[in-house]
């Protein structure tokens, strides 16, 4: 049946009224690994970082009315660091893959620093892409109707 707002060339992003919907609600979460990794890393309990992400997911699951479909991780290839950092997240990327998450990796992009109270200049680097990508994949999966409820996990304000 199509709606009158259908008709005109619109489409609900998600019908919370349909009577079609059977069985539990579509869940996916939605995970700043960045944010993530360095709440983890102030921690300093170290085997921590190879958090299960689907099972930290789940933990915000309601049991029988609800069903994680998907996982995504957002977070930057570390191009910049050393090459045992850039081997440890490729080995943790890798072992998301394996349990079923979904990596979506950005870049970070250099910026110059400079001290405000001597004027030292030095060459930092920032994170691009994650929360662009995080809000573009909720837009995009809700407009496909692949969900009725997100969990994002994040830190960022």
């Amino acid at each position: 049946m199509v709606t009158p707002y259908e008709s005109h060339g619109f489409r609900p992003v998600v019908n919370f009224f349909s009577q079609d919907k059977m069985g539990p609600n579509r869940v996916i979460s939605l995970i700043d690994g960045f944010n993530l990794y360095h709440a983890i890393d102030r921690l300093g309990i170290p085997y921590l970082k190879w958090l299960d992400l689907k099972t930290l997911s789940n933990v915000f699951i309601k049991s029988q009315s609800e069903k994680l479909l998907k996982t995504y991780y957002f977070s930057a290839w570390v191009n910049h660091r050393s090459q045992s950092s850039q081997d440890r997240q490729k080995s943790y990327i890798n072992a998301l893959k394996m349990t079923g998450v979904n990596p979506v990796l950005g870049h970070f992009k250099k910026k110059n620093r400079r001290c405000p109270k001597c004027f030292y200049k030095w060459i930092g680097h920032e994170e691009k892409e994650t929360d662009v990508n995080i809000a573009l994949y909720l837009i995009d999966l809700a407009y496909q109707d692949t969900f009725d409820r997100a969990i994002v996990i994040s830190n960022d304000s």
